[in-house]
Parts: structure tokens; C-alpha cells; sequence
């Protein structure tokens, strides 16, 4: 079973860590009033288009894509998106 956040607004935190038991984990669409991290996936993790007021984080994740995203500083992995 695969962990999926779509399209949510106005949502303070989003914080996703640590699914070693989840094979992927999908954050697509999202509107964030705070931060979005996601850490620690030991199964493949898609972050794209989401709209982030803050930090959007990403850390220490196996596998990871994404692109599209929008935040006032992007960290770690998620960097580049």
C-alpha cells in the first residue's frame, strides 16, 4: 500500500517521516500555509507541485523525485524541486 497526499490546501505542517513499511510515498498538489518535510522513506518518495509558504524539507529519503514545487527555502533533497 502506497502513502498519497493529493491536492490538500491551507494545511499549517505537513510532515512525513520514517514509512519503512509504505513502498512509496506521493505528495502532489498540496498547498502548504507552513512547512512540508518528508524524511526518513526507506521506499520511493514523489514530491511535485505543492505550493509551500515555508521550508519544504526533504531528508534522508532512498529513493526521490520530484519537481514542479514552489517554497520560500527548499532543503536537503528536495532542493532542486
Amino acid at each position: 500500500m502506497s502513502s498519497l497526499l493529493s491536492r490538500s490546501s491551507y494545511c499549517l505542517i505537513i510532515r512525513l517521516s520514517e514509512h519503512q513499511s509504505v513502498p512509496a510515498t506521493t505528495v502532489v498538489g498540496n498547498t502548504v500555509g507552513g512547512n512540508l518535510r518528508d524524511n526518513n522513506d526507506t521506499g520511493a518518495a514523489q514530491v511535485f507541485n505543492n505550493l509551500v509558504d515555508n521550508n519544504l524539507q526533504c531528508q534522508q529519503d532512498s529513493v526521490i523525485t520530484g519537481g514542479g514545487n514552489t517554497a520560500k527555502s527548499k532543503q536537503g533533497q528536495c532542493a532542486a524541486y
